[in-house]
């Protein structure tokens, strides 16, 4: 189908339709330009949920490695969402500094909806809660990351896997951003 199509549903050229009808697709908007003068389509990717040798048995890359292959790739930015901690926000913020790189820290957490039965026989890390990362947008963000994370170990009991809880992000999200759409997310498991 044809993007020319004006708002009339009168066709520029012969599309086999016929007059009067209304697009299917509509007509491409102007092009967005960022703070440097490049269009959106041309922006350079970010990867926002990468994992290091910090995520146990999830991830290999050392830090260092990962500025290496960022810097190669012309990242602008890199998010650094290690599972269950951010033990390697400090070295990943200085690496990719020093390498012209805007470090971006969060973290992946399991949450608990409070939706499933909790049977107190039955420790939580046999059920598959939902995961989310979480990432600082700025400082507040960031300090607000690191209790949650902490409150993720010291406030779950011993026999049950660190998880927060999502009455936890009840006016204190301030300065975090959640990304829920991943295979582990809560939308992945509601489909």
């Amino acid at each position: 189908l044809s993007r020319r199509h004006g708002e009339n549903g009168a066709c520029g050229e012969d599309c086999g339709l016929k007059s009067g009808h209304r697009p299917l697709l509509s007509p491409p908007l102007p092009p967005t330009t960022d703070s440097r003068g490049l269009k959106v389509s041309d922006a350079p990717f970010v990867h926002l949920h990468v994992h290091s040798s910090y995520s146990l048995l999830e991830g290999a890359l050392k830090i260092g490695r990962l500025s290496d292959l960022a810097k190669a790739d012309s990242q602008p930015a890199l998010a650094l969402t290690d599972t269950d901690n951010m033990f390697g926000a400090l070295e990943f913020s200085e690496k990719m500094a020093s390498s012209g790189i805007q470090p971006i820290v969060g973290c992946c957490l399991a949450i608990d909806f409070g939706d499933l039965p909790r049977d107190p026989r039955s420790p939580v890390h046999n059920r598959a809660l939902p995961r989310i990362v979480l990432l600082a947008a700025n400082g507040e963000g960031y300090r607000r990351l690191m209790q949650l994370s902490s409150r993720a170990y010291l406030e779950t009991p011993s026999n049950e896997a660190a998880h927060i809880q999502a009455a936890w992000l009840e006016g204190e999200t301030s300065g975090i951003l959640a990304l829920t759409g991943g295979m582990s997310g809560p939308l992945d498991q509601a489909i």
